[in-house]
C-alpha cells in the first residue's frame, strides 16, 4: 500500500504510492469510503493468517508447496504476518472504544524476509523443498505507532521479530491435507 520512496515505515497520516494495481484499488476504496456520510474504521491489514484460508492465500499455498516437493521463492519478499485472534482483539478494541472516521494500521510491526518464513516452515513440517528463486521487490515496513496508542493491549500480544513464528507454529500443520 504505501510504497513510500524513502523507505521510512508507512504512517496512515503520511504519503502513499501504491505500486500495484490491487493497492491502487485499495486506495481508491477507501477515498470512496472517507467521502461518504456513514461512519467508517478503515483498517489496512497485513498478511493475515488463520485457519480455512483459501488454498492461493500465502499460507496455504508454501505448505501444498512445501509438501510436493517444489517451492518457488520470491527473494526479497517480506510479509508482515498477523494472527487473525490477534486482529479480532484489536478490532474489538478499536469498535467498543467507539473509533470512527479513521485509518488503523493492523500489523505485528515486523516483516520478516520470506526465506525467514519459509526455513522455519521447513523446521516445522520436517522437510526441504527444492527452490526455484525468483527477484522480487522487499516489501514496505509499515509503523504501528498509532495502533499502539489506540488499542495498548497489543504490547500483551508478542509482537516482536519472533512473533511471525508463533503465528505459523499456531497454523501451517492444518494446512499439511487441505483440499485444493
Amino acid at each position: 500500500m504505501y510504497s513510500v520512496p524513502d523507505g521510512s515505515p508507512g504512517r496512515e497520516d503520511g504519503p502513499v504510492y501504491p505500486a500495484t494495481p490491487y493497492g491502487r484499488h485499495k486506495l481508491s476504496l477507501e477515498a470512496v469510503v472517507k467521502s461518504s456520510d456513514v461512519e467508517y474504521l478503515i483498517l489496512r491489514l497485513s498478511h493475515v493468517v488463520g485457519f480455512h484460508q483459501p488454498p492461493h492465500q500465502l499460507l496455504p499455498s508454501l505448505v501444498r508447496q512445501l509438501s510436493s516437493g517444489r517451492l518457488t521463492v520470491y527473494r526479497g519478499a517480506r510479509r508482515d504476518l498477523v494472527d487473525v485472534e490477534d486482529v479480532v482483539k484489536i478490532v474489538h478494541t478499536l469498535l467498543v472504544d467507539g473509533r470512527t472516521r479513521d485509518v488503523v494500521n493492523v500489523a505485528s510491526g515486523y516483516a520478516p524476509g520470506i526465506e525467514d518464513v519459509v526455513d522455519h516452515m521447513e523446521q516445522l513440517l520436517g522437510t526441504s523443498a527444492e527452490k526455484t528463486y525468483v527477484q522480487a521487490s522487499g516489501a514496505q515496513p509499515v509503523s504501528i505507532a498509532k495502533l499502539c496508542r489506540l488499542v495498548p493491549t497489543v504490547y500483551g500480544l508478542g509482537f516482536g521479530p519472533d512473533y511471525y513464528r508463533a503465528v505459523l507454529d499456531k497454523y501451517v500443520h492444518a494446512y499439511v491435507q487441505q483440499p485444493v
